[in-house]
């Protein structure tokens, strides 16, 4: 490295609400307004060659000198000559380039980034003059606008040449600034390796790819339904900044495709925008990802596991990936999947608007599952029971995100564990399903109009083989729920929910099949003409289940319990409601149940048991 420098960046906050109103509602100020990109001028702000002299600009270049450095001022047309240059050769931009040919330099040569260009080889022991690369796009023969396929797959490969030349000759930071061009990748296959190679822009390791809010990167609109549009493979080390990563959700062709293995493609979720295969220590900053056909985030692995879950030789995990500060819009399927990582940061992004649009009518309405973030590793559970662990999905927060419209889910966290979902504003539903070790803390839910599913957070039983459950260890603390039908939907093992204010509900808590719960000093408010506090109904079973400390205020009854535990043996597995105040109009009623025992709590009614057996009441008090 000839020299450090320090960046400072610049970034959108996503808090902004004016702004992003106005972004979620298509304004788009800076798209398809393209400039002709006119001939830069001579200013270099990573200027380190200082000793470079002027030469005419009938410069011989076969008659260059050891060590020398030259001021490259003019145009110099190579004639498609292919010119050795001694030893020691440095070569200064100062507002001219050389093409048309190759330079071949001997020995520790240096080369100014900016006189590199689509025209121009470049061979030999040489260097970039500095570690931080410009990209100039008329330098590069980009198309910039609206254009044929042929042409944006150029695009594709041009800069995909710039990449790679310029981080070969030790480039670091890549930067783009005026920039809006599509780009194209022909290939219809997901197989990583493929779609980094053929179909992706591609970054490579030790790599900070830099846009500006004046870069688009689009997707060309086509009928390939594997489109990947920015992609890191077996990549170490890089981060991905700033700029407008935008698919062709609304212009693509969905008419069916065949893929390369003969499988029909009718449904086109399959592209990315951005897709991080097999690749560590990654992060994405402050990028606008907005109108995929498919997915706007993918993480996986870079090749699927073997039966038993482990990697295979060669390949490699993603690990240690930020997501952060950044928008994901309109994504036709998911805005994130993740489907195989161990140790993903999602934070402080505004996630929106997954899916949906169904009441268009037109092809570019959701697909399954349209899902903010989805977290869901591809397992195959066997005829003879035994499980194939292809993928996996382990050690991911997703913390201080804002959710706005996505139309199934905000968050569904199937076949994933050791989830941390901590500090988000969600107006959707978070779900756990064959997920475990996850916890649900200090959440501020407030219903959208346009839910799918009136539940705010939903964690049940999900058991095969009647003995191995594939839901425990949840933990839900400190969240704020207001506005939806069911509040939480809650079952499965080892769960912890405390401290919670629910608002505005007709069933404050949906009791499904449930063993070692701790429920505690839980808020359940709501004024709605018909309101439940605690509900169940299903012949579902609470075992050995403690809800102490919790205020319920309800204009309906506090407790609902019907065909509780009915399928209990014995007497001593209970639901134990202890130190509880319950407020209503309405008495608490328990029907065809049993094991219940309610003391030590206020009661503003009676409790009314019919057809029950071990009814508990002891120390209570009537208000």
């Amino acid at each position: 490295m000839l020299l450090f420098v320090s960046l400072v960046f610049m970034f959108i906050s996503c808090d902004d609400d004016q702004v992003l109103d106005g972004f979620l509602n298509g304004d788009d100020e800076n798209s398809e307004i393209i400039d002709p990109d006119p001939e830069p001028g001579t200013d270099d702000p990573y200027n380190v060659i200082t000793d470079a002299v002027d030469i005419p600009c009938d410069y011989d270049f076969t008659t260059t000198t050891v060590n020398a450095s030259l001021n490259i001022s003019c145009d110099y047309d190579l004639k498609g000559q292919r010119i050795s240059l001694p030893d020691g050769v440095k070569l200064n931009f100062d507002g001219g380039k050389i093409t048309n040919g190759s330079l071949v330099f001997s020995s520790k040569g240096v080369i100014d980034g900016q006189l590199l260009n689509i025209d121009l080889q470049v061979e030999g022991d040489l260097a970039i003059e500095h570690p931080h690369f410009i990209f100039v796009p008329s330098r590069w023969d980009m198309v910039q606008g609206k254009t044929t396929d042929d042409k944006a797959f150029q695009n594709k490969e041009n800069l995909n040449t710039a990449i790679e030349l310029t981080h070969d000759l030790g480039m670091e930071v890549f930067e783009i600034d005026k920039l809006d061009a599509y780009f194209f990748g022909r290939r219809l296959t997901s197989h990583a390796p493929f779609s980094y190679e053929d179909n992706s822009i591609k970054v490579p390791s030790n790599t900070h790819f830099l846009m500006s809010d004046n870069t688009f990167i689009r997707v060309q609109p086509t009928n390939n339904p594997f489109s990947r549009l920015l992609m890191t493979f077996k990549a170490q080390n890089v981060i991905i900044e700033g700029g407008n990563l935008v698919g062709d959700r609304y212009l693509h062709d969905y008419s069916n495709v065949t893929d390369e293995t003969g499988v029909s493609r009718n449904t086109h979720g399959y592209g990315s925008l951005v897709n991080i295969a097999g690749s560590q220590n990654i992060t994405v900053d402050n990028v606008n990802i907005y109108e995929g056909e498919g997915d706007g985030v993918l993480v996986q692995i870079s090749a699927i596991r073997n039966t038993d879950g482990s990697i295979k030789p060669g390949e490699m995990e993603s690990s240690n990936v930020v997501i952060k500060n950044s928008l994901i819009d309109k994504c036709r399927r998911n805005n994130f999947s993740i489907i195989d990582a161990n140790g993903v940061i999602i934070e402080n992004n505004v996630i929106s608007n997954a899916g949906g649009e169904d009441e268009s009518g037109q092809d570019y309405a959701g697909t399954a599952p349209e899902v903010g973030i989805d977290l869901e590793a591809y397992r195959e559970r066997r005829a003879d029971g035994s499980l194939y662990k292809y993928e996996r999905v382990t050690n991911v927060t997703i913390r201080n995100n804002k959710f706005v419209g996505n139309d199934v889910a905000d968050v569904i966290v199937y076949t994933a564990s050791f989830v941390d979902i901590i500090g988000n504003t969600f107006d959707n539903r978070v779900g756990v399903h064959a997920g475990h070790d996850v916890k649900i803390a200090n959440n501020e839910f407030t219903a959208g109009d346009r839910i799918t599913t009136q539940i705010a957070v939903s964690f049940d039983n999900f058991i095969v083989n009647d003995t191995e459950h594939l839901t425990y260890n949840i933990e839900v603390t400190g969240n704020t729920i207001s506005g939806y039908d069911t509040s939480m939907k809650v079952g499965t093992q080892n769960v912890t929910v405390s401290e919670n204010k629910l608002y505005d509900f007709v069933t404050g808590i949906n009791i499904t099949d449930i063993e070692n719960a701790q429920i505690s000093n839980n808020t359940l408010e709501s004024n709605r003409s018909v309101s439940y506090g605690y509900f169940s109904r299903g012949n579902s079973i609470a075992k050995n289940v403690t809800i102490k400390g919790d205020k319920i205020s309800v204009q309906h009854r506090p407790i609902y319990l019907n065909d509780l535990n009915k399928r209990l043996s014995g007497s001593v597995d209970r639901l134990l409601f202890d130190n509880c105040t319950f407020l209503s109009n309405r008495e608490l009623y328990i029907y065809n149940s049993k094991n219940i025992t309610i003391q030590n709590s206020e009661i503003s009614e009676r409790v009314e048991a019919v057809n029950s057996e071990n009814i508990v009441l002891t120390n209570n008090q009537i208000l």
